[in-house]
């Protein structure tokens, strides 16, 4: 088990040097649309993705890298294999929930910076504006805890956290989901997702 947590790892964050910056090409993978990386996390990881969401690797979560990378497996990986429909949300509370469980247990402190930019990703996702209130204070502290050749990089995390917050505190709900998952929007959505 603890050879494909770290195979999973190692797949989504690539070389982490010293200065604790990810390989230049995973900007692309994180946030891109990529069919090539989708059809690799379906070759490597399918078997992976089923048992977590079957609850096959609950032990996983016992440690901070395991717990990493069922978050991951939660959280990323659907929105990759599922863009655009309901089901790139379904394991969205059961990512939440490990995130928020592990912040209880200091988990996160045993992960370098990146792994923690991942490790708090489920509240950024979240449609709860005291979710994202705790999102940007834990993105806060990793640019503070930043060496100065990554500030930049934790800088645009918490940019990309605030952009969330500022949505869900004018909203209370992501209106870009509304059409996977059925719901109807209001005007002001609508206004909104004209213009965004």
């Amino acid at each position: 088990m603890t050879d494909k947590i770290h195979e999973l790892l190692n797949f989504w964050f690539g070389h982490v040097g010293s200065a604790d910056l990810p390989s230049s090409d995973r900007a692309n993978l994180w946030f891109g649309d990529n069919e090539v990386v989708k059809q690799k996390l379906l070759q490597l990881f399918t078997q992976e993705f089923e048992q977590a969401t079957n609850d096959k690797l609950a032990e996983w979560a016992n440690t901070p890298r395991g717990r990493l990378a069922l978050i991951i497996l939660y959280d990323q990986f659907p929105r990759y294999i599922y863009r655009r429909s309901a089901q790139a949300f379904e394991f969205d509370q059961r990512a939440l929930q490990l995130c928020i469980d592990g912040l209880d247990k200091k988990m996160d402190h045993s992960l370098t910076l990146i792994e923690r930019v991942f490790f708090y990703m489920p509240l950024v996702h979240a449609e709860s504006q005291q979710t994202q209130e705790q999102s940007i204070r834990l993105y806060q502290d990793l640019v503070s805890l930043s060496m100065s050749e990554t500030t930049q990089m934790y800088q645009l995390f918490l940019a990309y956290a605030y952009a969330h917050f500022r949505v869900i505190k004018e909203f209370g709900r992501f209106p870009q989901r509304n059409k996977a998952l059925g719901r109807a929007c209001t005007a002001a959505e609508l206004a909104f997702l004209k213009n965004s």
